[in-house]
């Protein structure tokens, strides 16, 4: 069971403005810099996206009607914690912003099959859609847990995916804060970028017997 960048990052729900998120903005109130080199983006999809990167400080940053999503390069340890301290500092400094919550995300993957997380995926109404003639190509089991007793006590929301098509398990785990305010917000994520790894990687090895591995160096 191997981690997958492209499912690690925290969401930060709120009013922004994207009018103040510029790159020098950034540069000079969040990184105490100048200027920094930066990457910029913009999608006009469905969803409206400016996406800035930094490539000398190891994160990107998403600017979303409603919400900013920060993304580390990589997983190891220095960009981890960048992603969760730009998180920190922009509540911080736009404290008067209406922030309602705030997720830490996570996402496990493996090819190929797993014994032990099978019977989560062999729902009873398989047999009867086969005799129906359909093909189950990929199935979710989604949960809600309560009883997460570190960093703020969050919601975890659990996804578990079985995807034929690629061949791949993932198991997306999305920590949820619902908060009242920008400065609540802050005190909550404050070490849980970092800190709920551990939570997270229990939680998959439980349902796959697979060693998780991540190298947080």
């Amino acid at each position: 069971m191997e981690p997958a960048v492209d499912g690690w990052n925290i969401v930060l729900l709120g009013a922004w403005n994207p009018a103040i998120l510029t790159p020098p903005w950034l540069a000079k109130h969040v990184l105490d810099a100048d200027s920094v080199p930066v990457e910029l983006s913009l999608s006009l999809g469905s969803i409206e996206e400016r996406q800035i990167s930094f490539p000398d400080h190891g994160f990107r940053l998403a600017v979303q009607p409603g919400k900013l999503v920060l993304t580390p390069f990589s997983l190891n340890h220095a960009h981890i914690i960048k992603a969760q301290t730009v998180a920190v500092v922009l509540l911080e400094k736009l404290s008067h912003t209406p922030v309602s919550g705030v997720g830490v995300n996570y996402r496990f993957a493996h090819r190929g099959a797993l014994a032990a997380a099978e019977p989560v995926f062999d729902l009873p109404d398989s047999d009867g859609l086969v005799e129906l003639g359909l093909a189950v190509r990929q199935t979710q089991v989604i949960r809600k847990l309560e009883g997460v007793a570190i960093f703020g006590r969050p919601l975890l929301n659990l996804r578990m995916t079985s995807d034929l098509d690629d061949g791949e398990i993932r198991f997306d785990l999305n920590y949820h804060y619902a908060v009242e305010s920008a400065d609540v917000a802050a005190k909550k994520l404050a070490g849980a970028f970092e800190g709920l790894v551990d939570h997270a990687k229990h939680i998959v090895f439980g349902y796959s017997t697979v060693e998780v591995t991540y190298d947080n160096k």
